[in-house]
């Protein structure tokens, strides 16, 4: 089992934590056609920008700037 385990997160990509708090906001992000793996190397006011245009709250997708 633990074998089984660290397999599944070292195939994990560094820019997706499996953490079930994000998923809903991983889903809207999807939904609304805008890329995590992007966001997180916008700038901080271009992500913020970008969160808006897509009428999204930028405090709920604080955890991209991590």
């Amino acid at each position: 089992m633990l074998a089984f385990l660290k397999n599944l997160f070292h195939s994990c990509p560094d820019s997706y934590i499996p953490d079930a708090e994000y998923e809903p906001y991983r889903k809207e992000l999807r939904l609304s056609g805008l890329s995590e793996t992007k966001l997180r190397k916008m700038d901080p006011d271009a992500r913020v920008a970008a969160l808006e245009n897509a009428h999204l709250d930028p405090y709920d997708y604080i955890y991209l700037a991590c």
